[in-house]
């Protein structure tokens, strides 16, 4: 297998296993978490322990690891297929790998800054909760 088809084998993994409509997949599932974080996070927030907030919080957190380790290995891939120079006589590096890439790095980061927004309203509701509690 060429450096070219091992990287293009690596982003169809990435963005979803060849599936065309991944990107499209993911962005809807964050237009999703952004209606849930609107329209049913605030209850929830109301009627949670701190307890159940705790735990919420540490979840959250391990997403937003799993993102950044998400994001940065698409970043890679978007520097390694930018970084590819086609010797004379080869075909140019995948340019759909790339864009795919750098496509799906958009995607996460979105996904990431919502994950940090639902976070911060759930750090913010603890403190609150705690106190009522107490």
């Amino acid at each position: 297998m060429s450096g070219s088809d091992y990287l293009e084998s690596t982003v169809a993994v990435k963005a979803g296993n060849g599936n065309k409509e991944w990107p499209q997949i993911v962005r809807l599932m964050n237009g999703v978490l952004i209606e849930w974080k609107a329209k049913i996070l605030p209850e929830f927030l109301q009627k949670s322990s701190s307890i159940q907030l705790s735990y919420l919080s540490v979840k959250l957190e391990e997403s937003l690891l799993k993102y950044d380790w998400l994001i940065k290995e698409t970043n890679d891939l978007v520097a390694d297929v930018a970084r590819q120079v086609p010797a004379p006589g080869q075909a140019a590096p995948a340019k759909k790998a790339f864009e795919d890439a750098l496509k799906m790095a958009h995607i996460w980061e979105e996904r990431k800054a919502i994950m940090i927004d639902i976070l911060a309203s759930v750090m913010q509701a603890a403190p609150q909760r705690a106190a009522m509690v107490g």
